[in-house]
């Protein structure tokens, strides 16, 4: 970078600790899927959501509704006290699947499995002086206490 002030070149680091955006804006910024996706988390957790007949709107739901046959949605209930014991995806693996799939068909089959569209903006920063991808991106939490909460909340006091 180039100090004006000394005139001569300095050498800067970026150092981020956390990016931080709104639901929407976080999937520019990380490159995942949206909150609707089949793979919806941004923090790298296996649970996928499910989906009604013939829609891609998928919702994180833990329990299998009943009579509940889509292909695609057709995996078990899951115990949210044991959501410790649950892996956590390897970001790197799963973002190498989809930047090498070989045609569209094989990127869509690759994005919904791994909840990843494309890689980070802020892949290219040095990984030393950041929280890892996508560790480095929180969640969206102003809309869950001050917009959802509150919409919720209210209505019953």
């Amino acid at each position: 970078m180039w100090d004006a002030a000394a005139s001569k070149v300095i050498q800067s680091w970026i150092i981020l600790a956390l990016s931080t955006a709104d639901a929407l804006g976080m999937t520019e910024t990380n490159g995942c899927v949206s909150h609707h996706g089949a793979h919806g988390c941004h923090l790298g957790c296996p649970i996928k959501g499910q989906h009604k007949p013939n829609a891609g709107h998928y919702f994180a739901v833990h329990l299998k509704p009943n009579n509940h046959t889509i292909n695609d949605c057709n995996h078990p209930d899951i115990d949210i006290c044991n959501l410790d014991t649950l892996s956590t995806i390897d970001y790197q693996q799963d973002l190498s699947k989809v930047v090498s799939s070989t045609d569209q068909t094989d990127y869509k089959k690759d994005h919904k499995k791994t909840g990843i569209r494309k890689p980070s903006i802020l892949s290219g920063l040095a990984n030393d002086l950041m929280f890892p991808i996508p560790c480095c991106f929180p969640l969206d939490l102003m809309h869950l206490l001050f917009i959802n909460l509150g919409e919720l909340l209210i209505p019953l006091w």
